[in-house]
């Protein structure tokens, strides 16, 4: 599992969980969202650590899941079990989701052998108070207490009741026996307290003649929860008699109480008495007996449940089959029957695999996968299982018992298959003509497991790559991809251009499909195409050769291309109209920044200098221009310092400082004092302070005592200059006064939009418009575009509340969850890089900064790098908006 946060018993005694989704993987097709599971002994669920190794739900060697509902942050898990609601509720799961503030309701159903079911909004807030639901419990009268918090969420505790509270029903004194049988939450301690002792009162005598009426057509046998309640007491509260309970209760005509039996005659009883239900006609009790069995494998009298365990090989129940291999993995391999049927040779194949040491192939259970492939009569579900046990023979050759996967799995190429040369080709020779099936499981897993080996077939990389076509999924183009990568051999220049062509035509189908993805995409993405390319080194010229390159999402495919490559990409990428949206066009400048020519930087910085007056580009115009900038770009530079956008004053003192002194300093010292006064009254801009303290000692020629790297305020100084500008433009000194007066810093300001912003006139529409124009969704992921470089914001200003959500924006670096923290990095020449890491290879790494620019690093240019409890998005997002502006973009993010 991944993180499991929370899981509870069920009255019918299964267990189940809550997992998370792996955020990190969305996009991809091994993506997996947040889930209830019925937890069993043996089951797998089939998560590997983050990357490409989890184990899709169809295999055999991953439990399916009860129950999903895509994105979230599992938190308590609470199964309901009291009279206070209807009867509808009761067995009901209750199951929090932190980030989206709501609470989850699930009615599992029996399901063969395991449960399922579907999910239902039970409770979401309305958005007007803080809700971020961390843990649940029942009450004594049966309401639900929630408790809220955490992470800058005020912490609070829920109530949740009904309006109006059922009559009281008129009814005798309850029998002690059914008090205790009947006891609401039993598992509760405060439920415990009170049956436990009138429990112990009666003994186990009433308790064991209530098992022994529930005889097949017994008239009494009307209630299944009694039934348990019945045997669960005679096993906590009387040792003594457990035996008999268990034997008493597996003739039990309910089903679900049957299975408990079979749970408990694996402690209490014998095999004999465990056969009868490993042959029962419910996949659910023959489920229970079989996990079981596996307690009696090592007594001298189980071969005949041997036998009955190993019958059930053929189920087309695949949770009993599951629960088959389980136990059966457990028996020593001498004792395993012989396999005739298709069934039975699948689960030997995955025991004998099971029982195999690492770093050896297990050569029967590989011998029958391949048996059953060859086989023209076995069944589409057989041949899926077929192969994968077949992979997982191979990956018992593997010295882990579970590897770390990142985009391949860097054990699996550790793998020496020179002297398996023999299996891998017999193996490769039966598992490409599945490689392009009608049933789309048996196609992947054979892709999957072709590219495991190492094909170097010309005809399936030919194959594979022109399977693809306009209503493809995304993810599935990329999973393509990803086998297309491990393949090996010469392609044809065919194979190749539809390669090429399955990456051009992603960026559009992402788009039209609503696809989101988290930062890993790129992370993922980066790492097929330099697997593809070092492979293949004409790919990256028959890229950007195609008339369909210069979508700023086709630059990740070429950035393990040849240099000329990219040179000549960002020569077409000059000539292309720039994209629409912000944070594409800066993409597209970062790139030109970087891989342009000489001969092509004037028109590059032509460029920069008309987007410099567009707002939302404003930042990355003005950073390229800062890099080499030109004598007439000074008032470029001027203008943005004395706007009010704090995410401006950086780069333009970059810029300034590259630039000759100017003959008449004070305009500008003017703006940076305006400027030193603000980031002086926040710590978060402590950085900043002492940049803009640099640039005024240099243009005012003056020592105010300025300590560079003082936490603390340095008053004095900001004096200093604050008068040498009253002397040297008297006329601006009430301008100057009347600003610093307006300066708000960090939670002041806070509390000041709190009361002056006008709420009840946000309009969604219109904040849409501000969240594209501060270019949030170049690292937020909302209403179906934006990247996931930050937390997805979904459910955020429902769950935080109008006064949380203002800090985090205003105040982003004061409570910061360690998976965003920055990384700051020192390099050679003195340069400090911040920024969160996205890629890392052994030559290359690639941080995001907090002016949302790509950098690519050198790994052997930096000296130091440390972990900042910082965040990326910068300070000052606010900067320069209207109240009315802000309530708009609070009305947006309000919507989801």
């Amino acid at each position: 599992m991944r993180n499991a946060y929370d899981f509870d018993f069920a009255p019918t005694g299964a267990v189940f969980g809550w997992d998370s989704d792996g955020e990190r993987d969305e996009g991809m097709s091994w993506y997996r969202s947040c889930r209830i599971y019925h937890f069993s002994p043996g089951a797998d669920c089939g998560w590997r650590s983050i990357g490409s190794g989890k184990v899709p739900t169809y295999a055999l060697d991953s439990v399916r899941p009860t129950a999903e509902v895509h994105r979230g942050s599992p938190t308590g898990v609470e199964v309901y079990d009291h009279e206070l609601f209807d009867a509808s509720y009761r067995g009901g799961i209750f199951a929090l989701d932190w980030t989206l503030g709501r609470i989850y309701l699930f009615r599992p159903e029996a399901a063969g052998a395991s449960y399922q079911a579907e999910p239902e909004t039970f409770l979401r807030t309305n958005g007007r108070v803080s809700f971020a639901p961390s843990d649940i419990e029942t009450a004594p009268d049966g309401s639900l207490l929630v408790s809220s918090g955490g992470r800058g969420v005020a912490g609070s505790i829920y109530r949740i009741s009904l309006k109006k509270k059922p009559p009281a029903k008129n009814r005798t004194a309850p029998d002690s026996l059914l008090q205790v049988l009947d006891a609401p939450e039993p598992l509760s301690a405060w439920s415990r307290a009170d049956w436990q002792g009138e429990a112990r009162k009666l003994g186990s005598a009433p308790f064991l003649e209530f098992l022994g009426c529930l005889g097949v057509g017994s008239a009494q046998c009307g209630s299944p929860r009694r039934c348990l309640r019945a045997l669960e007491v005679c096993l906590e509260l009387f040792d003594e008699v457990a035996p008999l309970a268990s034997r008493l209760a597996a003739s039990c005509p309910h089903a679900s109480v049957r299975a408990q039996a079979a749970r408990w005659l694996g402690v209490h009883g014998k095999p004999a008495e465990l056969e009868p239900l490993v042959k029962d006609d419910s996949a659910l009790v023959q489920r229970n007996a079989v996990e079981s069995a596996a307690r009696f494998w090592e007594t001298p009298d189980s071969a005949a449940l041997v036998k009955a365990v190993f019958h059930l090989s053929g189920s087309s129940d695949r949770r009993l089959r599951q629960a088959v291999i389980s136990s059966l993995s457990h028996l020593d391999p001498a004792r395993l029957p012989a396999a005739k049927t298709a069934g039975e040779k699948i689960v030997r194949g995955w025991a004998l695999a099971r029982a195999t040491a690492r770093g050896e192939l297990p050569e029967e259970s590989l011998e029958l996968g391949l048996e059953l492939l060859a086989e023209k009569t076995t069944g589409t579900e057989d041949r899926l299982d077929a192969l994968r046990l077949i992979n997982a023979a191979f990956d018992r050759l593997e010295a882990g018992a579970d590897p770390r996967y990142a985009t391949f799995d860097t054990q699996w190429d550790r793998v020496d298959l020179s002297g398996r040369r023999d299996a891998v080709k017999r193996t490769l020779g039966a598992i490409e003509p599945l490689a392009g099936t009608g049933d789309h499981r048996l196609t992947i897993e054979a892709r999957r497991l072709a590219g495991k080996l190492g094909s170097s077939s010309p005809g399936l990389a030919a194959r594979m790559a022109a399977d693809t076509a306009a209503s493809s999924p995304a993810a599935d183009d990329m999973f393509l991809l990803w086998c297309l990568a491990r393949l090996k051999g010469e392609w044809s220049a065919e194979t190749i251009r539809k390669v090429a062509g399955i990456g051009l035509d992603l960026p559009a189908k992402i788009r039209s499909q609503g696809v989101g993805r988290d930062n890993k995409w790129n992370t993922y993405a980066r790492a097929i195409w330099e697997r593809l390319l070092h492979r293949h080194r004409e790919l990256g010229a028959v890229i950007v050769a195609d008339p369909r390159f210069g979508d700023p999402e086709h630059l990740g495919m070429i950035a393990g291309a040849a240099k000329e490559t990219r040179v000549k990409a960002a020569a077409i990428l000059l000539k292309k109209p720039l994209p629409k949206d912000a944070a594409s066009i800066g993409k597209v400048l970062d790139y030109l920044n970087s891989q342009s020519n000489k001969k092509d930087r004037d028109a590059v910085q032509d460029l920069l200098r008309k987007l410099a007056g567009r707002r939302n580009l404003r930042g990355r115009a003005l950073d390229g221009l800062s890099r080499a900038p030109a004598p007439n770009d000074r008032e470029l530079f001027l203008d943005a310092l004395s706007g009010d956008d704090l995410l401006l004053v950086s780069t333009a003192l970059k810029g300034l400082d590259r630039l000759a002194n100017p003959a008449e300093p004070s305009s500008e010292a003017f703006e940076l004092v305006r400027w030193i006064h603000l980031a002086d009254s926040d710590p978060t801009h402590l950085g900043l302070r002492d940049k803009l303290a640099r640039r005024l000692e240099k243009l005012t020629d003056s020592d105010c005592g300025y300590r560079t790297g003082v936490k603390k305020s340095q008053g004095a100084a900001l004096d200093c200059w604050r008068k040498w500008i009253e002397k040297a433009l008297p006329e601006r000194k009430r301008e100057l006064d009347e600003l610093l007066a307006g300066q708000l810093a960090g939670e002041k300001l806070v509390e000041e939009l709190l009361s002056t912003v006008p709420w009840k006139s946000g309009d969604a529409g219109r904040g849409r418009k501000v969240f594209e124009a501060r270019s949030c969704g170049s690292c937020h992921h909302l209403d179906g575009g934006g990247q996931r470089v930050g937390p997805d914001l979904r459910g955020a200003a429902r769950r935080l509340g109008k006064k949380a959500l203002l800090t985090e924006i205003i105040l982003p670096d004061k409570m910061v969850t360690k998976r965003y923290y920055l990384t700051e990095y020192i390099l050679k020449k003195g340069e400090v890089v911040q920024g969160r890491q996205v890629y890392s290879a052994r030559n290359a790494l690639v941080t995001i900064t907090r002016q949302g620019r790509y950098r690519r690093l050198d790994p052997s240019e930096i000296i130091e790098s440390k972990t900042r409890a910082l965040s990326l998005m910068p300070a000052g997002l606010l900067s320069g908006l209207e109240p009315l502006s802000i309530a708009d973009l609070v009305a947006y993010l309000e919507k989801f």
